[in-house]
């Protein structure tokens, strides 16, 4: 097991920022730890195997502000690279070459708050 803190450094996100946005740290390990069950990559991930182009933007949208509150700048990065290649995208085509390393970020999120979690 390690602590918040260590998995925040683990991944590159910015802990102290996040503390401070949620008013603490119990707060932040709540919050850090409800985004194991978010369904946002697996909808984006869906949405992007189907061509939806909409359903895309709207799963990496949520992705995108989800990582940012929860200071996850790894993560968050790469999303916006993903948000907005589909933003008013008729086809996902252009999001796709972004895709590589929002679902590398996103294993080692999941993966650092796993060992947190435990």
């Amino acid at each position: 097991m390690i602590s918040m803190r260590e998995a925040y450094e683990k991944i590159g996100a910015n802990y102290d920022d996040a503390c401070a946005r949620l008013m603490g740290e119990e707060m932040l390990a709540r919050f850090a730890l409800k985004f194991l069950d978010d369904e946002s990559m697996d909808k984006l991930e869906a949405a992007m195997a189907a061509g939806d182009a909409e359903g895309a933007f709207m799963a990496a949208y949520t992705l995108k502000g989800v990582s940012q509150n929860l200071g996850f700048d790894n993560l968050y990065e790469p999303a916006v690279v993903v948000t907005e290649a589909l933003r008013g995208a008729d086809t996902v085509d252009g999001a796709r070459e972004g895709m590589h390393a929002l679902q590398q970020q996103y294993a080692a999120t999941m993966s650092a708050l796993r060992e947190a979690a435990e």
